[in-house]
């Protein structure tokens, strides 16, 4: 491929993006004229509809892995309400159960030998799953609720775990909670397997501490008192207030004493804490190793604070999860790492509050929350009412589904999935993260003009100079290289299917209009900005840029540069 006064393109394309991020959200002005004339005809109609294509598009983003032309054409006949309800009334497509389908798992009781294999199976089901707004759910609580196989390497159960996940992704908060909770590979990854009470005879001196902390930290309440709508609570002297104190941690830790792994007897309770287990069981208590003294938890209105001495580990264990799942931070808390997830980083108080009043009026019901969240009006209309502070940094992996959903991604080449060398630049795989800290904090707000300006950007936790280059080396792998008969990175070739792509190409191969209005619709929800436009159109004439040699040159040179832009790498 031969490249034309590169250096003079990328300043220009960049003298426009750069301010995107921080200006008000445009739509095309036109997006309709150049599309192909079978979505023309769709089109004739469509000012009479209650949704837009370009809006159906934005929609998607938020509730899907990534819009496709067909689905945007269907959602301008409905209703976002309808739609919703639809995915609600899907089953859910198993992890597991696919794997051994389509031959990536043996069907044995360990199935997955790999994170490349599990992640196959990940990357086909949120490309071509029908139920993508449970899916898309799972992800969000993945990164809640984290477990990761990083360290561990338990492909099996983790893709268990995360199954788990996506069938309970419509469930209550509290009922999720408890199988969380009594998962074997949580329990395998916080130390509450294998958890005991003190005994100065078994040279235990009190009970592992890891699970008690971070279910209160990172599952429930978090670090501090909040108001409904999100905001931290202050004492007399204008201070945020702890949830809790150490000693409620040691006051918990002993309620999650005497749990292990399904197939441990009270003989073998002190061994096997690392072993490998059956993925498809939770974890069951051993009442002689539970501390049975009373222990005195935090109050919270409506619960009795102090569970009685000589209980069971299975009557203690619910009453504990009662008081973190009715905690008044509870409410706030997840509400608003979930918006975060799908709408936005920085929801208007008001918009928490909404949300915090849907979870503890449905007793948390996650299906309740998750409709309130998508059809509030500040996700439907937050681009054009906060245009300054609305919206969010795309996740790596969520751009690379998106683009692969819009333009086709040749699942059975190569048979193991995509190269796990690129995605790897990526910074991010489901259910792979560095800690349970997650890829990224929910309150992390990078230095400079957002720290400043008291703005979070969670995902930018994951740029550094780094990664930043590694990203763009990935995308240019997935876009630019894909398909072509040369692979100048020496790296395994992801296709992607761009014969549709190619038909909007003209023959002369000159300002391929409808194939940048298609990309502009299912990629970035109408939001190209004319100047770009012009200099996508005017790509391929010479002395303007690159010199084209054929239909699928373009097509992969203006993938490229749309994928690199800041109108595909920032939701609005």
């Amino acid at each position: 491929m031969k490249f034309i006064n590169l250096r003079t393109f990328f300043i220009s394309f960049a003298v426009f993006s750069i301010g995107a991020i921080f200006t008000p959200f445009s739509h095309a002005t036109n997006y309709r004229a150049a599309l192909p004339p079978i979505i023309g005809l769709l089109l004739e109609d469509d000012a009479a509809e209650q949704i837009n294509m370009a809006s159906a598009s934005r929609f998607l983003m938020q509730a899907t892995y990534g819009p496709t032309l067909s689905e945007i054409v269907a959602l301008t006949s409905s209703s976002y309400e309808a739609w919703i309800e639809r995915q609600f009334a899907l089953p859910p497509t198993n992890h597991i159960d696919y794997g051994r389908e389509i031959g990536f798992f043996n069907p044995g009781d360990f199935p997955v030998t790999n994170s490349n294999a599990r992640f196959a199976v990940w990357n086909q089901i949120a490309l071509n799953a029908p139920d993508q707004l449970r899916q898309r759910m799972a992800f969000a609580l993945s990164q809640i609720f984290v477990i990761s196989d990083r360290a561990e390497g338990r492909h099996a159960t983790v893709t268990a775990y995360y199954d788990l996940l996506v069938e309970n992704a419509f469930t209550s908060y509290r009922d999720l909670l408890e199988k969380v909770t009594l998962n074997q590979d949580m329990g395998t990854f916080l130390g509450m397997a294998g958890n005991q009470k003190a005994n100065i005879d078994l040279n235990v001196l009190r009970p592992d501490e890891n699970f008690a902390r971070e279910v209160m930290q990172l599952f429930s309440i978090g670090l501090v008192e909040l108001e409904l709508d999100g905001t931290p609570k202050l004492d007399s002297s204008g201070n945020q207030i702890p949830t809790y104190q150490q000693s409620d941690v040691e006051e918990l830790a002993k309620v999650f004493t005497g749990w292990h792994l399904d197939f441990i007897s009270n003989a073998t309770f002190q061994q096997n804490r690392e072993t490998q287990f059956r993925f498809d069981s939770p974890m069951r208590a051993f009442q002689m190793y539970h501390d049975v003294s009373s222990k005195t938890l935090l109050s919270v209105p409506g619960f009795n604070s102090v569970i009685p001495p000589n209980q069971t580990a299975e009557q203690e264990l619910k009453q504990a999860l009662d008081i973190l799942a009715n905690h008044p931070n509870t409410a706030p808390f997840i509400s608003k790492q979930l918006i975060q997830r799908f709408v936005t980083s920085n929801p208007t108080p008001a918009y928490v509050r909404r949300i915090s009043t849907v979870f503890n009026s449905t007793d948390g019901n996650l299906q309740a929350v998750l409709k309130a969240i998508l059809l509030d009006p500040e996700a439907r209309r937050g681009h054009i009412d906060n245009p300054a502070t609305f919206g969010k940094i795309k996740e790596p992996i969520l751009k690379l589904t998106a683009f692969w959903r819009a333009v086709g991604f040749l699942l059975n080449v190569p048979p193991i999935g995509p190269s796990g060398r690129r995605i790897d630049l990526l910074e991010q795989r489901p259910l792979n993260a560095p800690s349970v800290f997650n890829f990224f904090r929910p309150d992390f707000s990078p230095s400079g003009v957002l720290a400043n300006s008291g703005l979070l950007s969670p995902e930018s936790q994951l740029l550094t100079q780094t990664s930043i280059v590694n990203m763009g080396s990935a995308f240019t792998d997935f876009s630019l290289i894909s398909n072509q008969s040369q692979n100048p990175n020496n790296a395994t070739v992801n296709p992607i299917a761009t014969d549709q792509l190619e038909e909007l190409v003209p023959d002369n191969l000159m300002r391929p209009g409808a194939l940048v209005n298609h990309l502009d619709l299912v990629l970035l929800a109408g939001t190209m900005p004319d100047e770009m436009r012009e200099i996508l159109l005017n790509l391929h004439s010479g002395s303007q840029g690159y010199a084209a040699s054929n239909k699928l040159t373009v097509v992969n040179d203006i993938l490229y540069l749309v994928t690199l832009s800041p109108y595909f790498n920032i939701q609005r």
